[in-house]
């Protein structure tokens, strides 16, 4: 309850409500229709703090401070309030989403030829009816094959029902992930596959019967395989194919649909494509070389993906026989987020990092968007691409739902630092907590979520920081460091936010176990290399964890820092 997070685009009715008193009552009253509503003092607050865009748990902190007394009436009575206040037609939640605590993982399944896998933002209906359609038509395959669903917003709306899917569908697997959202979280389709194969479609695709046990098939025979694997999109008249992408610019995007003349019949040899949509795609996953994690938003990804095969050794095919369908028209809208910054950010780091030009793609969108704005936003990308902090494939936020302050303090000094969208929020919901146990929760769960998407370096930063105006400056002199350590020896990980005069600053090692409630103050840059040993040395378990704390002495979490890299990235 305490966690719940309301959200409205029109959060109050026609008819200008205001809170007002008389004598001793509060009541709210609308200036346009002449209707009273009596409220108590806490409805009448909330309803002053409840703009449509505050969450509960901003409006519980304030509550709770005003009536430090009472916290725990407080928190069991703002949400009941808030729902009166609806049933009263006060407020209009009717465009809201309410978050929740994020369903559990489920844990992974047996081993299997195949992982149909998919991932989602708020669109169960794709979800239920092409999960479906796999099982009523391709019967012959569910033997070999494991369902797995990444919900990109699983504090949404549809996250309870995917998450109930489980106890109806035979070897489904549901996964929450709210890290990164947009393009790259196809990314964790292959990460948490338990399969050999992976079979990685939009989440409202159906395929022609008999192709999947085709695609099996085919890998079966195949078993060296370096390929991505694509086939004809079957148009909704059931008749046209589109066999692939022409690399050509059109309409913001890299690539045009096309049809081979290769592609006479489901039986037809498979050849080499250049790109093609990525509504469905498969390969071994033991070949998959994976999006930038630096990706953020939507776009950017066709033709990318498929040029970071061939440059791996591999080919980019299409099979005839593994036809597909999909849904494109959304007359009811996308609940998630497409804009034009995002997408250009990520051709342009896509295209930096395969060695391609950016003389199309900077005409194409020119035409498209005007050259001044072009020119700016490219600009802002190879500003960022520069920076010290786009060498970390993921900068983790530390903070307690409960310091909200800090929170949105450092919120906007992302904000400043242009890398808002690279943060990935690490919240702590645990209230009664030890600044020990806090930090070193958050930190595995940091850990763990970058060692399930397999990223080499990050940064983690707590709340309760700031920023020098020189930080980007120091901190890309640091990471240049790094980098060259990175290929001459072993760095671990370093503490980044203390300004250091000599090496006695620093001991060799130091004890994050003893030291615990510091890394809610303090900044570490961590290597992949170090990831095993803090998940061994951090119990996953909050009794577990503070048991150890509790042990004398307790078993250290070593640190591992180079003399050599411990210059003040400017921090103050």
């Amino acid at each position: 309850m305490a966690h719940t997070q309301i959200r409205s685009r029109f959060p109050f009715k026609e008819g200008d409500w205001a809170s007002k008193r008389k004598d001793d009552e509060v009541f709210l009253r609308s200036k346009l229709t002449r209707q009273y509503r009596a409220v108590n003092e806490i409805s009448a607050l909330i309803f002053d703090l409840c703009d449509g865009k505050k969450s509960v748990k901003l409006i519980e902190n304030h509550l709770v401070q005003l009536f430090p007394d009472a916290a725990e009436s407080v928190l069991a009575d703002v949400v009941p309030a808030i729902e009166s206040l609806v049933h009263e037609g006060v407020i209009n939640l009717r465009d809201t989403r309410i978050d929740s605590d994020v369903p559990a993982s489920t844990p992974p399944g047996k081993h299997k030829k195949l992982c149909v896998g998919m991932a989602t933002y708020d669109d169960y209906d794709g979800v239920y009816f092409s999960l479906q359609a796999v099982r009523l038509y391709h019967p012959e395959v569910l033997d070999d094959v494991q369902f797995l669903v990444i919900d990109n917003n699983p504090q949404g709306v549809c996250a309870a029902p995917l998450k109930q899917l489980e106890s109806s569908i035979t070897e489904y697997r549901y996964v929450p992930n709210s890290d990164i959202q947009g393009t790259a979280v196809r990314d964790l389709v292959f990460r948490e596959a338990n399969s050999d194969y992976v079979l990685c479609m939009d989440s409202h695709v159906f395929f022609v019967p008999g192709s999947i046990r085709k695609l099996i098939d085919y890998l079966d025979d195949h078993p060296d395989c370096p390929d991505i694997l694509q086939g004809p999109l079957l148009n909704d008249n059931l008749a046209a194919l589109s066999t692939h992408f022409h690399p050509r610019w059109s309409h913001g995007m890299y690539g045009t649909w096309a049809t081979d003349d290769r592609v006479e019949s489901e039986e037809s040899e498979p050849f080499d494509i250049p790109m093609q949509g990525l509504g469905s795609f498969a390969c071994r996953r033991d070949q998959w070389p994976g999006f930038n994690p630096r990706f953020s938003g939507f776009g950017g990804e066709e033709g990318y993906i498929h040029e970071k095969f061939r440059q791996a050794g591999g080919r980019s095919l299409c099979l005839p026989f593994f036809q597909w369908m999909h849904r494109f028209n959304r007359p009811m809208g996308t609940r998630y987020t497409v804009n034009w910054q995002d997408r250009i950010r990520n051709y342009v780091i896509g295209h930096l990092e395969l060695g391609w030009p950016l003389d199309e793609l900077t005409e194409h969108f020119s035409e498209l968007l005007g050259e001044e704005n072009v020119s700016n936003g490219i600009g802002k990308v190879k500003e960022e691409m520069e920076s010290g902090f786009f060498f970390f494939d993921g900068i983790y936020f530390l903070h307690n739902e409960i310091r909200t302050v800090e929170a949105e303090e450092m919120w906007a000094q992302f904000d400043v630092l242009g890398i808002r969208h690279r943060i990935r929020p690490i919240e702590c919901r645990l209230q009664y907590i030890s600044a020990q146990v806090e930090a070193l929760h958050q930190l595995r769960r940091a850990v763990e979520n970058a060692s399930r998407q397999a990223l080499n370096k990050i940064l983690v930063v707590p709340d309760k920081l700031a920023f020098a105006e020189n930080a980007d400056r120091h901190l890309t002199d640091f990471t240049q460091l790094l980098q060259h350590a990175d290929h001459s020896s072993e760095w671990r990980v370093v503490r980044l936010d203390e300004p250091f005069d000599s090496d006695e600053d620093w001991p060799d090692e130091a004890t994050l176990l003893h030291s615990a409630s510091e890394l809610t103050s303090g900044c570490y840059a961590i290597h992949s290399r170090y990831f095993d040993h803090l998940l061994e040395a951090i119990p996953g378990q909050i009794d577990e964890l503070q048991r150890r704390i509790d042990r004398e002495p307790p078993e250290p979490i070593t640190v591992a820092v180079m003399n050599t890299l411990r210059p003040a990235i400017g921090f103050s």
